[in-house]
């Protein structure tokens, strides 16, 4: 049975880590108050996890060849005891991830064990979820880390996660009527893991002057294509695009935050700064397998229009190449040149100047 999170509402590791917190604060255990002891040294405790997978990537897999594939490989490792020497679940979750990894190559597939009994889905266990993960979310500030403007009037954003629009949408408002005066603008993606593509959407209408098609979903069980598009109206301060753009990544900057960053790129609306990104770009749903283990499924894949394709294993290729940790200094340095080339007033123009020198140290 399917719990409703998928990278429209949270990435796969916010997933996992808010799937932890609800079981550890007591909001998932409505059939068992305590810690179960699971034997996953038991073949039918195993076997009862694999073919409940093994299910789910034949359903509703992206890849339906690729889940073929699975459960070839997977037989053959139980032939050859692969699974024998499993004493604990974390262990053989772990084992599971990484067949899965062998066979897929896909970030977003993944097992989760719990140590507390899952519930099945029921409108009390599906309200307490809600309530919890509102609560969760909020104490995360919908994903926004800091907002504030640098030194010669440059805009920043660090955004963890992309949240629901109804929820974040309030503070993307906030942050862009803060910084609607700026030179330009950073947007940290560099610790962000993705989330909400409506969000991401949201966030390119802040950038764009008009009304475009972003990128689609293709949803491989339904047959469907869901196109995505730019709103017409945001409720914070028009950006526009007359001012740069730049996005900061890391090798841990995934889903949705690659979904941005490739999207604006592609659009050559921001210059990427930084490394190449984690390489995800499937969505899907966390599902129930049995009473201790859940599978994150992908069930589709992101198209852009532009390039026809995704970045899913490749990553976004940044524009400047740089080790993570300068990049927040190498897109001040590249903005702060450009001012300077356009600054009539020789002190400030100077000012820039040893600004630019001392980000370079």
């Amino acid at each position: 049975m399917e719990r409703t999170i998928n990278q429209a509402r949270i990435p796969g590791f916010l997933a996992t880590l808010l799937l932890s917190s609800l079981t550890f604060n007591g909001v998932a255990k409505t059939q068992d108050t305590e810690e179960t002891v699971l034997n996953c040294a038991s073949h039918q405790v195993q076997q009862n996890v694999l073919d409940a997978l093994q299910q789910q990537l034949t359903d509703v897999y992206i890849f339906p060849k690729k889940a073929e594939q699975f459960a070839i490989h997977i037989k053959a490792q139980q032939a050859q005891k692969a699974f024998a020497k499993i004493n604990d679940c974390d262990s053989f979750a772990n084992i599971i991830n990484e067949q899965l990894m062998k066979v897929t190559d896909d970030k977003h597939l993944h097992v989760v064990y719990s140590p507390h009994p899952i519930p099945d889905e029921t409108p009390e266990s599906k309200a307490a979820f809600a309530a919890h993960e509102a609560e969760f979310m909020q104490s995360l500030n919908y994903g926004f880390e800091k907002v504030q403007r640098l030194p010669f009037n440059i805009g920043y954003i660090n955004l963890l996660l992309f949240a629901e629009t109804a929820q974040g949408g309030p503070q993307l408002a906030s942050a862009m009527n803060l910084l609607s005066y700026t030179n330009a603008l950073i947007l940290d993606l560099r610790e962000s893991r993705g989330g909400e593509p409506a969000m991401v959407d949201l966030i390119t209408s802040y950038l764009m002057n008009e009304r475009i098609n972003t990128s689609d979903i293709y949803y491989r069980k339904e047959d469907r294509l869901e196109k995505r598009f730019t709103e017409d109206e945001v409720s914070g301060k028009h950006y526009g695009q007359q001012r740069p753009v730049y996005i900061l990544t890391s090798k841990d900057t995934f889903s949705a935050a690659e979904d941005l960053a490739y999207t604006l790129k592609h659009l050559n609306r921001a210059i990427i700064i930084g490394e190449v990104t984690g390489g995800g770009a499937h969505s899907g749903d966390m599902v129930r397998l049995t009473s201790h283990f859940e599978g994150f499924i992908p069930n589709g894949r992101s198209i852009n229009p532009i390039t026809k394709t995704n970045w899913e294993g490749a990553g976004v290729q940044p524009n400047i190449k740089t080790a993570a940790d300068k990049a927040l200094n190498a897109a001040q340095q590249h903005i702060l040149m450009k001012l300077k080339a356009n600054e009539t007033n020789l002190a400030r123009a100077d000012r820039m100047q040893k600004r630019i020198e001392r980000l370079a140290l």
